[in-house]
């Protein structure tokens, strides 16, 4: 079983996703994610925008 992401980083993923959401995108990705964080792993960012859905 892999490693849940901090508490930290779970708000911090959702921070973006929401940012992304306020600047226009209805949807974003976990790249479009990622690209706001300036980077992080496929692998932590997925679950958490799983459930931010």
């Amino acid at each position: 079983m892999s490693k849940l992401p901090s508490p930290d980083m779970v708000r911090r993923i959702e921070d973006a996703a929401a940012a992304l959401i306020a600047a226009g995108t209805p949807n974003p990705t976990n790249v479009q994610v990622r690209d706001h964080l300036g980077g992080g792993s496929q692998a932590t960012i997925s679950p958490v925008m799983r459930a931010f859905r």
